[in-house]
């Protein structure tokens, strides 16, 4: 057979699997689309995703809504009253001289899990709980990557005249301009300290601390 022949019947055989492929996939297809609901992947992918899109949508739109000024006191109470009830408690645990049955131990006693806090974490953690509090009060600033060097927004400012939380405005700027203001801005440096110390759990010792 010469070679033109060959490459002929090649080609002949191409196009002949080529429409083999096409006609198994249509009927793989075929075969999908006739499955219920709850045993196509594909169909519960699009739920899935469908689900997820409206969840962002509930959230989005109601960040949008004004406030009730009321509760986003509320809110800003309960804060304050867990940081300084978690203030009071590790002032309280410094005083403390028995050993018995200890949860969170002072550097004298010993946690009854078998859990062991390093002799600062009592210290790296109340300051944590400070900076939270400067900030409730508005004595730190939080930091805004469009405001001016040296501002930043005052969350008691906010507390005070709560308004809709457009995020894509509060993203740009504009709608945090009303609450900046010139002063001390918090940082992530008393909790980057805490990380360390707790070799890259901080947020596991934070519920257990709080």
């Amino acid at each position: 057979m010469k070679l033109n022949e060959k490459i002929t019947s090649v080609n002949a055989t191409i196009r002949e699997l080529r429409r083999s492929q096409n006609a198994l996939v249509s009927e793989i297809w075929s075969a999908r689309a006739k499955l219920p609901e709850d045993q196509s992947g594909e169909v519960r992918h699009q739920f899935i995703q469908k689900s997820e899109l409206d969840l962002a949508y509930i959230v989005i739109a109601s960040l949008r809504q004004q406030p009730d000024p009321g509760h986003i006191r509320a809110v800003q109470q309960d804060w304050q009253a867990m940081i300084d009830h978690n203030l009071s408690f590790w002032a309280k645990l410094d005083l403390e001289t028995d050993n018995d049955r200890e949860w969170i131990p002072n550097p004298n006693q010993t946690s009854v899990l078998p859990l062991s806090l390093p002799t600062v974490t009592a210290k790296a953690w109340q300051r944590i709980l400070t900076d939270a509090h400067d900030v409730l009060d508005g004595n730190l600033l939080i930091q805004h990557p469009f405001l001016p060097d040296g501002h930043g927004i005052n969350l008691a400012a906010y507390f005070d005249d709560p308004g809709p939380l457009n995020l894509l405005d509060w993203f740009h700027g504009i709608a945090a301009y009303k609450y900046a203001a010139r002063g001390p801005v918090f940082t992530q440096q008393s909790w980057r300290a805490f990380n360390r110390l707790t070799n890259g759990n901080a947020a596991g010792f934070a519920l257990f601390l709080n």
